[in-house]
This record gives structure tokens, sequence and C-alpha cells, in this order.
């Protein structure tokens, strides 16, 4: 998903929540990967996080101030350190572990023929998978619309329900 959409400035935010999150859970400092400038910025979006249009604004507004440039110092999945955890973290196997993907028509942020993509890929690795798509639902409706759907199927999943696979009906 970064790679193909970090010129845009919604990638700009994926690629700054993957920045964030990843040196918050591996310890690792941003500034090895993000420009100087950009640092609070980075941090500001993490922290701002949203599933409404109002702060959808806000983030795009923020991204936009680095269309030119991007937050991330260029050539930044080859530095020393990061370049394997971005190698880690990037097309990551789940390894007998079902998933559960929701998707909407018009996301903006995550881009539908992204998420396609990766989930066909799953189902050819032989993982099973629940897609749902939602027509006309922005990145935060999906969320709202599929709720009560995701939980049902997590505590299907926690029972020990069958695992449905969706790969089969999709003929991925």
């Amino acid at each position: 998903m970064l790679r193909d959409d970090i010129g845009t400035p919604p990638g700009q935010v994926v690629a700054s929540f993957a920045a964030w999150s990843w040196g918050q859970a591996y310890g690792w400092p941003l500034d090895g990967i993000v420009r100087p400038q950009a640092l609070a910025t980075v941090d500001g979006i993490a922290a701002d996080c949203s599933l409404d249009p109002v702060g959808d604004v806000v983030l795009g507004l923020s991204a936009l101030g680095y269309a030119q440039t991007g937050f991330l110092r260029s050539a930044a999945d080859r530095r020393p350190g990061w370049d394997q955890l971005i190698a880690r973290n990037s097309n990551p196997d789940p390894k007998g572990v079902p998933v559960f993907f929701a998707q909407g028509s018009l996301d903006a942020l995550v881009e539908p023929a992204t998420t396609r993509d990766y989930v066909g890929r799953l189902c050819r690795a032989g993982t099973s998978v629940t897609y749902v798509e939602v027509p006309w639902a922005s990145h935060g409706g999906v969320v709202k619309a599929v709720a009560p759907m995701a939980v049902s199927w997590l505590l299907a999943r926690l029972s020990g329900a069958p695992v449905p696979n969706g790969c089969l009906r999709a003929g991925r």
C-alpha cells in the first residue's frame, strides 16, 4: 500500500502512520527515515487519526504541506536498520491465521484496488480471507458499516467456530 500510494497526500498520511507506529513498536527513532522538518507533523498526524470528514480534511491539509518532498527521507527503505524493519512489515503473511478485511469503495486513504490485490495474494497463498467491500463507504464509513459484522466474525473465531473462506466464493 505504501509503495502504491506514497506519491499522494493520502499515501503520505499512511506513510506517517506506518513510520510512527513502527518507531514506537520497535523503539527506532523517527529521524532515521522522517525528514527533520516533518517530525512534528508526523507526530501530530499519528495523534489525530481520524474517521470523520473534518478530521480527514485536517489530515489532508497536514499532508499537503509535504506534497513536493514527502515526509520520508529519500531512500528511507534502504536506511540501515529501517530497511529490514520495512521489509519485515511489508506484505505480511499471516501464516495460517484467518483474516477479515473491510474496504469502502470510496476510500480515499486506502485504495480499494490495493486491498483487493493484497486479498488476492493472501488467497493464492492459502490464507482464509473474509473480504467485505462496502459500496459508497469512505475510510471511516466502512468502519461504522461493518463493525457488527467484524465483531461477530471475531467472536466466532474466538469460540472455535469453523473459519469461513471467502476466497473460494470469490474465485480468488
